[in-house]
């Protein structure tokens, strides 16, 4: 296992709203890995697709652009 490398975790939530208040408890935590939610009607149509939201920045981003976050603006 590669333990200098930090894994995302992800959620899919059923609303907008329950998405929007997960990010805003998260932020005010001290994450020690990066996390990503997702509305789950979005994510079963097309779970590669720009879904993913990381907590902290707002745009949504595909699992690959997720992969590379060192080089997000």
């Amino acid at each position: 296992m590669d333990v200098g490398r930090s894994r995302t975790v992800l959620f899919t939530l059923h609303s907008r709203a329950r998405e929007d208040h997960f990010h805003a408890g998260a932020a005010r935590e001290a994450l020690e890995f990066p996390v990503a939610t997702a509305l789950t009607t979005a994510v079963e149509a097309r779970p590669t697709g720009a879904h993913w939201r990381l907590i902290g920045y707002g745009k949504r981003l595909t699992l690959a652009d997720i992969a590379h976050r060192s080089e997000l603006p």
